[in-house]
Parts: structure tokens; C-alpha cells; sequence
């Protein structure tokens, strides 16, 4: 612990006197190494940052459940994401609405023996054994025999039983952390892979203009009446010159090139974010092509659909992903909506299509899949060391119980039950309207931004905001989320 407290600031003054010594060679000698010096650095620092998280994580953490012990697993019966699998479950149960609505279809699809054997069977079954049942090999000949007209509407009911069960599949392999939903530590990160990167990035925008408004007003009572000299105008955007690699540290002009060039392009980056949500930027090359190719073969799948009902439905499939891709996805948004698409595909190549349909489905399938392949491709893919900081796997039950008593503590005032926050006003809320005169407010304001959100509303419609316009992608990162497929940062 006391190395990892004041090792980093050791090393930092050791490569400082390095470099410092550096800058004293000549100047031929002193631009060839002091670059190769600080990518040294850069490398050194990273694989030590790997070294010393996982020794934390098997050294620290192991010390810890061993002195603590497994001091109590979190309460999840009441969390949210508790609550829905409740509600999914119940679905299932004698008369919930899945199981209803399934053994109806099959009763109206096959009014024979056969089917009121296959009805009786699914209202007959536990829950556990009518998703075991919806999915076997057995249910799948009685949907041979049915005529084609038919089979469509069983599989309609089938599938959300299908959907269901996986669901709560899925929540039954979740550690009971998962299962109890984000914590803040979970929700505030704010690098750009992150899923809520866009709530994070327009959360401190708003907290930058309503402080940086605050101060003008402030300098203006003050007396001022413009910029300080040196910030009246915008920094220029130049392009780099051919060869231009030089040390900021050695060229003053290269570097304040590099500072405006970076200011241009953060403002770029914010108005983007602010449009879309998300920092990702496709290939618009790729994603215009791949709409272009879509909407052909959407508008060929619904030839003779008439006589083959299944090539309306591939149609509408098409066009649900054409306008995910219009609409400014990122990348993990498009990936997986074109990988859903391509698997879709692969369970629906049945008697409802025509031979032309298939045909078609299997082009689109062969399109959408290698453009999953080439966004996942997009960026660089972050090294063992850089997952493991963020593996929800090593997090210990003493270290999430020692979270959730820190945050009790900071909030045992307050008296709101575990895990609700604010709704209504709050003290520091209270204290912002309560303020008089511009510094009052300044010095309330930021008492009020910088405080745990639980106790302060200020984000709340920011965040909603961003949630109501970007269902698609918070779903999608969320359902990837607990099939596993990404992890929960």
C-alpha cells in the first residue's frame, strides 16, 4: 500500500532527473534521444501500471477477504434488476401472459389431438420446464407439421418464451454485485468506450457552463469587460507541415501548432458527442454502402411476399438495421446490430421464403457479418493488463461491502432508504436558490456539482435526456452486459 501511495511519485522524479539531463546535451544529440527517452517512459509506466494491478488484486484483495472474510452477500431482492427478472418470471408462471399467449397459439394453429396434447403439455409445465420445453427438439416437429400459415403465428408467441429464458439465464450466472445494478463508481466513468461516455461528456458540459457563466457574471460586477489580453480570439487550426514529428519541448512553435490543431479538434469531437451521444465516428464510406446494398435487397425481399410471408419479415429486419445505421450508432451499437441481424437470419431460413428470399437472406447475412467483423476491427483493442483493471471477475465480496458501507456513512444523514437518491430538493439544492448575491451562488453552485449525486438533482434531467434519445444504444450495451459479451464498465 505505501508503494502504491509513494512509489509512482519516485519514479516520476527518477525519469524527471533523466530527462532533465538529456535537455543538457547538445542539441544534435538531445533531439534524437529525448523522443525515444519518452516513449521509454510511456512503455515503462504502462507495464508498470499492469504489474501493480494485479498485484493488488491477487496480493490486497486476497488479504482482505482473508482478515474480513465473505462478510455478508449483497441483498438483491430488492434491486431493479431483481425486480424485472421477477416480473419475467411471472410471465411464465400458470397464468402469465407468455405462457397464455403461447398455449392460445398453438390451441388456434393445430385444433386437433396433436395440439391439444402440445397445449395441455405447455400449460401443464413449471416454468423451468416450459423454457426447457419451448426450445426442444420435440417442439420443433410439431411445428413441422403445421401448415405454413400457421407456423408463423406459433413462432411469434415462442419466441419471447425463448427471450425470456435466456433472460434469465443470464441473470442466474450473475455475481450478486451485478444482479444488485451499477453502482456510481460503474455509472460516472467517463472514458470514451465507456456506454455512458455521452451522459458523462453532456453532465460536465453543463457543469463547465453553468460554473464558466457564473464566473463572467462574477467579473463583470467585478468590473471586467472582456477577455484578458492574450484570449480575445480563438486559437488558429495549421495544418501539420510534412515531417513535422519535433519535441513540443524543444520547438515552442510546433507546440503551439499541436495546442490548436488539439483545441479544433476537441471542439469537433464535443459538438459530435453532443448530437449523437457516443464519441465513436464510422467510416461513413462503409456505413453508406452497406445501407446502399441493404436497401436493394430489402426491396427484394418483399417480391412475392404475398405467397411467402417469411420475406416481409427478413424486409422489415433490413430496415430496422438500415435506420440503426442512419440514425449515428456507435461502433458496439452497429457491431451488434448487424451480428443480431446475421444470427437472425441464420434461425429464420425456413419454408417461409422463397428460394429467391433465401437467396437474398444469405447475401445479407454474408454483408452484415463481415461489417461486424470490420467495425470490431475499428480502434485499437485494449491489452490484458488494461481489461483486468476493469474485470467485474476479481472484484472480492469484502471489497464491494466495503463500497456499500462508505457510501451508507456518507449518506446516513440524509435517512433515504438504500439506493433511491434524490428526487425531491435537497439541501444543496436549496442552498443554490437560497443564494443573494453572484459569489454566493458561484460558491453554492459548485458545493452543489461537486457532491455525490445522490444528494443533488442537478443531473437528473440531463441524464434522462440523454437516456430518452438513446434507448437503442443503453439497451443494447445493457443486454451484452449480462449475456456476458462485454464487461460492466
Amino acid at each position: 500500500a505505501y508503494y502504491l501511495k509513494h512509489g509512482g511519485e519516485e519514479i516520476e522524479q527518477a525519469w524527471g532527473v533523466v530527462k532533465e539531463a538529456v535537455k543538457k546535451l547538445p542539441a544534435e544529440i538531445r533531439e534524437k534521444l529525448l523522443p525515444a527517452l519518452t516513449k521509454a517512459e510511456e512503455a515503462f509506466k504502462k507495464k508498470l501500471r499492469e504489474l501493480l494491478t494485479t498485484a493488488y488484486k491477487r496480493g490486497v484483495l486476497t488479504l482482505m477477504d482473508a482478515l474480513e472474510g465473505a462478510s455478508g452477500a449483497t441483498d438483491v431482492a430488492e434491486s431493479p434488476v431483481y425486480r424485472k427478472i421477477a416480473d419475467v418470471k411471472s410471465q411464465l408462471g400458470p397464468d402469465g401472459a407468455l405462457r397464455t399467449a403461447l398455449v392460445d397459439a398453438v390451441r388456434n394453429a393445430a385444433p386437433g389431438p396433436a395440439g391439444s396434447a402440445m397445449a395441455a403439455r405447455l400449460q401443464a409445465a413449471s416454468p423451468e420446464e416450459l423454457v426447457a420445453l419451448a426450445s426442444s427438439p420435440e417442439l420443433k416437429t410439431f411445428l413441422s407439421s403445421l401448415a405454413d400459415y400457421d407456423r408463423p403465428v406459433v413462432l411469434a408467441a415462442l419466441d419471447p418464451v425463448n427471450e425470456a429464458g435466456e433472460r434469465i439465464a443470464q441473470f442466474d450466472k450473475l455475481p450478486d454485485w451485478a444482479k444488485a445494478g451499477g453502482s456510481h463508481s460503474q455509472l460516472a466513468k467517463d472514458h470514451a468506450d465507456s456506454p455512458f461516455f455521452g451522459a458523462a461528456f453532456l453532465m460536465a458540459n453543463e457543469a463547465d457552463r453553468t460554473i464558466m457563466g457564473l464566473l463572467t457574471q462574477a467579473w463583470r460586477e467585478l468590473g471586467s469587460t472582456g477577455p484578458a489580453p492574450g484570449l480575445e480570439g480563438t486559437l488558429p487550426n495549421e495544418e501539420e507541415e510534412e515531417g513535422e514529428h519535433l519535441d513540443p519541448l524543444i520547438d515552442t512553435e510546433a507546440m503551439d501548432r499541436e495546442r490548436g490543431r488539439s483545441f479544433h479538434e476537441t471542439r469537433d469531437m464535443a459538438g459530435r458527442i453532443r448530437e449523437t451521444g457516443h464519441a465513436d465516428e464510422l467510416p461513413s464510406k462503409l456505413i453508406d454502402d452497406l445501407v446502399k446494398q441493404l436497401g436493394d435487397l430489402a426491396d427484394g425481399a418483399r417480391k412475392d411476399a404475398a405467397r411467402f410471408p417469411g420475406g416481409r419479415k427478413l424486409a422489415r429486419k433490413i430496415d430496422d438495421l438500415i435506420t440503426t445505421l442512419r440514425g449515428n450508432p456507435s461502433a458496439h451499437l452497429a457491431e451488434s446490430a448487424c451480428a443480431a441481424l446475421k444470427s437472425w437470419i441464420d434461425q429464420h431460413l425456413d419454408e417461409t421464403l422463397s428460394g429467391a428470399q433465401r437467396a437474398i437472406a444469405g447475401t445479407v447475412a454474408g454483408l452484415v457479418d463481415a461489417a461486424a467483423h470490420e467495425i470490431a476491427q475499428l480502434g485499437e483493442p485494449e491489452t490484458e493488463g488494461e481489461h483486468a483493471a476493469h474485470d467485474p471477475a476479481q472484484r472480492s465480496d469484502a471489497h464491494y461491502n466495503e463500497q456499500l458501507a462508505m457510501l451508507a456513512r456518507q449518506r446516513g444523514t440524509v435517512g433515504r432508504p438504500l439506493g433511491r437518491g434524490a428526487r425531491a430538493a435537497t439541501a444543496a439544492d436549496r442552498a443554490v436558490a437560497a443564494a443573494r448575491t453572484t459569489p454566493e451562488k458561484l460558491e453554492a453552485e459548485v458545493d452543489r456539482i461537486v457532491n455525490h449525486p445522490y444528494e443533488t438533482t442537478w443531473w437528473r434531467s440531463t441524464l434522462a435526456g440523454w437516456l430518452n434519445q438513446h434507448k437503442r444504444e443503453v439497451s443494447q450495451w445493457i443486454l451484452d452486459r449480462n449475456r456476458g459479451h462485454t464487461h460492466s464498465h
